[in-house]
């Protein structure tokens, strides 16, 4: 495994020092309008015969290789814009050092970095985009038919997860939320109120149904656990949102409904 990794991480490597290099010769080249003669040119190759290695060496030095592509995040894309900025600032200190005579063009110093952003950042965020698809979106053929109650945050992250589950097949959110109906959640669409549940279990042949609202009062419990009893339907719900503050139990631990969840008070909320 760990081989795997580390060609994946040096292929990787080769792909950025590569970008490192197409992003400082494009630079020269658009700057000069695509007709780069001397004393331009013999600057660009002189100054690329460092730059390339200066670059390289700051991506090891950030960390650029400890993570996969296929989870590529926001934190990988802030080490890209560093890594791309300080190879850049350090292009006139280096120069200064050399006592060279060559003098890199403003507008090179200033895009150079940015092409080069986009090239490793856009790499990886499509070859992420690429991966999931390639490895979930056969998955939304399979599983079990499944309608979620409720397209909040309980709800949205339920919907992910099942997504990515080869024993759920997330078909629609319901919510009685009218400023939800019609959205898409988690690229999952909310279908409608909760009274319109019988007909989509009907259209879609759902036998389960999910209740992710862990705040909801028994009220609410009990008027979907009336509608799944009355076609058939296995009522299922997320953890409460006691168990889920405490630890004591994950959203992703589906359990079926059970009295407790359907009578009893709801508690009081007091004044202080």
């Amino acid at each position: 495994m760990n081989q795997r990794i580390n060609w994946r991480a040096s292929l990787a490597f080769v792909h950025d020092t590569c970008a490192a290099a197409l992003a400082w010769v494009a630079m020269y080249w658009l700057r000069l309008n695509l007709d780069l003669t001397e004393p331009y040119l013999s600057d660009m190759w002189w100054t690329l015969a460092w730059i390339v290695p200066l670059q390289a060496g700051i991506f090891l030095a950030l960390g650029l290789y400890r993570g996969l592509w296929r989870f590529a995040s926001i934190v990988d894309l802030q080490r890209i814009v560093l890594s791309a900025g300080l190879g850049a600032l350090l292009v006139p200190v280096v120069l200064v050092m050399l006592q060279a005579q060559t003098v890199v063009p403003r507008s090179v110093l200033i895009f150079y970095p940015l092409v080069l952003i986009f090239l490793m950042a856009g790499s990886r965020f499509t070859y992420r985009i690429w991966k999931e698809h390639r490895l979930y979106s056969p998955l939304e053929a399979l599983g079990e038919p499944v309608l979620i109650v409720g397209a909040g945050e309980a709800g949205a992250r339920l919907a992910e997860d099942l997504t990515r589950s080869r024993q759920w097949r997330v078909v629609g959110l319901l919510d009685d939320d009218p400023a939800k109906r019609g959205r898409r959640v988690r690229k999952v669409s909310v279908l409608g109120p909760i009274a319109d549940l019988p007909i989509w279990v009907r259209k879609y042949g759902v036998r389960k149904v999910i209740l992710a609202l862990p705040s909801a009062n028994h009220a609410v419990r009990r008027r979907v656990a009336e509608l799944c009893a009355a076609g058939g339907i296995e009522a299922l719900t997320v953890p409460s949102y006691e168990d889920l503050i405490s630890g004591r139990s994950a959203l992703t631990t589906i359990r079926n409904v059970e009295l407790d969840d359907l009578v009893g008070r709801d508690p009081v909320k007091l004044d202080t």
